[in-house]
């Protein structure tokens, strides 16, 4: 399985692929790295997932993950090509992050500009902009095209047409042969390029890196993440601020992810959690063993917990704790774990650490 390790991220027409990738994470790790940095970042969410693993997966049932509604185009190749000529299912990256009309969409993997731009230019209103119009210094081959004003919202008229966001009229596309980036506004746009071009290290990248290395770091060699999620604390507490009864059981965090992982025949569900000391870390995952561990789908499909704490830079400490399916266990039963603590992590109940699926 193809593995990227993104330089300035792969909206710069370049991606470079190494001998020996640093981690199975790569992709998700590159795009961690150039995430710009968004107002409300408490209540900003990244999810990602890799549409090229899960071939010959069902994975419709992913619409109930967040994602952009590009992911929906994932189901439907021959309708995605073309409407923007791009094959979803074959990307080897797809995230969403931001909040609300904050939001970048990066698709990562071999895309034709030329093809991308002639399909989205028969769309009423859809220009191409002269990279010497922005006020972001842009490396050559780089498309960039747009249509409706900043943060503009035509539900009707994009509901079942336009796979880069449904009710979103305002699209502003960058295109390279390894990757794009779209946005819904011009000051959003020039931010998420000057973040790809000029990586800073914010606290949020801090947090998502040692949670993505940390999971990286506890998966068998070989595994790609399929799919991932993460999201700030305030999505793990009730309406009122307060955090439920279930909570308690796990102490208080700065970060969580929410991963699968797939390497040959094993797969893998992944919580990560952030914290500052280890102390926390280790109460977490003893906890979560022992309440996964109870959970009677977990034995039948013959998975195994297996826990890790992680002590990387910045005074990041994580715990991990996997649920890793062995070989020829049927019907990729990691995702429906995934999908169901993603799902839930919106319950305010923090039900997605406790509960098994049905």
């Amino acid at each position: 399985m193809r593995s990227r390790v993104l330089a300035t991220l792969a909206v710069t027409a370049v991606a470079l692929a190494p001998a020996a990738p640093a981690s199975a994470y790569d992709t998700l790790r590159g795009i961690v790295s150039v995430l710009p940095d968004v107002p409300e970042t408490d209540s900003a969410l990244l999810r990602f997932m890799n549409p090229a693993l899960l071939q010959g997966w069902d994975i419709r049932d992913w619409i109930g993950v967040g994602l952009i509604e590009a992911e929906t185009a994932a189901y439907s190749p021959e309708a995605a090509n073309e409407l923007v000529a791009i094959d979803f299912s074959a990307l080897d990256g797809l995230a969403q992050w931001g909040w609300q009309q904050n939001t970048f969409a990066y698709l990562i993997g071999d895309l034709d500009p030329d093809a991308v731009r002639d399909a989205l230019l028969t769309r009423p209103g859809m220009e191409e902009v002269p990279a010497g119009d922005l006020t972001v210094d842009l490396p050559d081959g780089l498309l960039i095209l747009a249509e409706g004003e900043d943060y503009a919202t035509d539900f009707e008229a994009t509901k079942d047409d336009y796979p880069f966001g449904g009710g979103w009229k305002a699209h502003r596309v960058a295109v390279g042969e390894a990757a794009a980036l779209v946005a819904f506004a011009w000051p959003d746009f020039e931010m998420a390029l000057e973040a790809t071009l000029d990586p800073g290290v914010t606290e949020t990248q801090q947090l998502m890196t040692a949670l993505v290395e940390a999971a990286a770091e506890a998966s068998p060699p070989g595994f790609e993440a399929y799919a991932a999620a993460v999201e700030p604390p305030r999505y793990f507490e009730r309406a009122d601020g307060t955090v439920s009864e279930d909570a308690a059981l796990v102490p208080a965090f700065d970060m969580a992810m929410l991963a699968g992982a797939a390497g040959d025949d094993w797969e893998a569900a992944q919580i990560a959690l952030a914290y500052t000391g280890v102390d926390e870390a280790e109460a977490a995952v003893a906890a979560l063993e022992e309440r996964l561990a109870t959970g009677e789908p977990v034995m039948d499909a013959g998975a195994k917990i297996a826990s890790r704490i992680s002590t990387g830079g910045n005074g990041i400490v994580v715990a991990v704790v996997s649920l890793v399916f062995e070989p020829g266990t049927p019907d990729h039963p990691s995702s429906e774990w995934v999908q169901r603590w993603i799902n839930e992590s919106f319950s305010g109940r923090l039900r997605f650490m406790m509960i098994a699926p049905e």
